[in-house]
């Protein structure tokens, strides 16, 4: 027990520092720039938010993290861990067994191994990580008290008023990420309320449930009486949304996605392990509160989608929070089959935690450190007003969400700006191989390289 409570805060903290990585170094590409600049930083006092959308809480995050990449490495940290802590936390409380540290660590194997396209809108563009990751938090803080006060009628509940004060306000906060989070959160309310009401004790809904309800239905009052959806309600549409079942792209979306190998394994994978756990259902005495458990992460998941038949744009982002659910339904029904093998299991998924960590944070370096370079030579090449601008460009953008640099209308505008220059693109093993006669704050006989290789 005391080794598992000392190990237990370490491997939290290579969860915190392997995703804070992700965040401080990943570029800022797309919108990004768009909240990084002047119309970002006056976002909130010159009323655009009023009419823009009601994510007021994702917008913020993304202002904050656009500004400073340690805010950013906090937050990247803080919501990995978070999510990682919860599913953990579910998995001991319903084997109550103390060896599920491995929850948390199958968990962030699970985050970082999202198919590419989810991981380029979740992980490698800051806009789309403030507003989807952390607004799988409070779905999964539901399911939790769930299972830990789901036919639990003598179990007291102590905690004083500014706790209740910081639930509703979680609660209410909750709901300024993603519109369609914010509908599962009251989804998740009202199924609860009208279902399963009788099972859950008086004094759960006086200190817990109450305070959830009522914030749920302020947060989402707030959210959706923002004038971009009152336009979208009214006339179909607005500047971004649209509604037409006819143009959604969740469907076309989903049969490429449940196509992919990767996504067929997860499928197979966790179908053989819930069988696995009904079969010896007698091996533990929840069964029946798994059994609610699975059934509301997989009604959650679907339930988060349902949205998007009729709401666009739809994009792989938007089915992050459904991944996270289904990878919560692995890493619970799996760590129910480990307590033979958690000795032998836990340092080998450290290990792989430990490789795939290291394997994206050096993909975050080199993305930062190339776009660091590109901007400080576009900087250089305007001291010297000539009409040929050279933009270096990233080996690769498989786990970024943008076009390369030099194809890049955001990254043009703000660090070329001239749209009369003419843009050549420099290949990633184009400039590496001129790397050596680059030295800090003088590109000049790099310059000279690029230039002769491009004549």
């Amino acid at each position: 027990m005391r080794t598992s409570n000392r190990i237990r805060p370490l491997i939290y903290l290579i969860i915190f520092v392997i995703f804070g990585l992700i965040g401080y170094w990943m570029p800022l590409v797309g919108d990004d720039l768009n909240w990084w600049s002047a119309w970002g930083t006056h976002y909130f006092s010159s009323g655009t938010f009023l009419t823009y959308d009601g994510r007021y809480l994702g917008d913020l995050l993304v202002i904050l993290m656009t500004h400073s990449k340690l805010i950013s490495f906090c937050i990247y940290g803080s919501c990995a861990a978070l999510i990682t802590y919860l599913v953990n936390l579910i998995s001991r409380i319903l084997f109550q067994r103390d060896y599920q540290v491995i929850g948390a660590i199958l968990m962030a194997i699970g985050l970082l191994l999202a198919p590419k396209d989810v991981f380029r809108q979740i992980w490698g563009w800051h806009a789309g990580f403030a507003n989807y990751v952390p607004s799988i938090i409070f779905p999964l803080f539901f399911i939790y008290l769930i299972c830990a006060y789901y036919d639990q009628p003598n179990k007291k509940i102590n905690f004083s008023r500014s706790t209740s004060f910081l639930i509703l306000l979680a609660a209410i906060l909750s709901q300024f990420l993603a519109e369609h989070i914010t509908l599962l959160n009251c989804f998740n309310d009202f199924l609860l309320l009208i279902f399963f009401r009788r099972h859950f004790s008086p004094e759960f809904f006086q200190k817990y449930f109450r305070w959830i309800f009522i914030g749920n239905l302020i947060g989402a009052f707030l959210m959706f009486i923002n004038g971009a959806y009152i336009k979208l309600l009214f006339a179909g549409h607005d500047s971004y949304r649209h509604i037409d079942s006819q143009q959604a792209a969740l469907l076309p979306y989903l049969k490429t996605f449940v196509s992919h190998y990767r996504i067929i394994l997860l499928l197979i994978i966790l179908l053989a392990i819930i069988l696995v756990n009904f079969y010896y259902q007698t091996d533990y005495s929840n069964y029946s509160k798994l059994k609610l458990i699975n059934g509301w992460l997989i009604i959650d998941a679907i339930v988060a989608l349902l949205p998007f038949i009729v709401i666009t744009p739809f994009g792989p982002r938007c089915i992050f929070g459904s991944y996270t659910l289904i990878i919560a339904l692995l890493v619970i029904n799996l760590t129910a089959r480990l307590p033979h093998y958690y000795k032998i299991l836990t340092p080998l998924s450290l290990l792989a935690l430990l490789f795939l960590g290291f394997y994206f944070n050096k993909i975050s370096l080199n993305y930062y450190q190339t776009n660091k370079l590109s901007q400080d030579y576009c900087q250089y090449q305007q001291t010297l007003q000539q009409k040929d601008f050279y933009v270096i460009n990233y080996s690769n953008i498989d786990y970024l969400w943008s076009s390369n640099m030099s194809e890049d209308p955001m990254f043009l505008h703000f660090f070329v700006g001239d749209s009369n220059h003419k843009i050549i693109a420099v290949n990633y093993e184009d400039w590496q191989a001129y790397a050596p006669h680059y030295k800090v704050g003088n590109f000049q006989k790099f310059e000279q390289q690029i230039i002769r290789q491009h004549k």
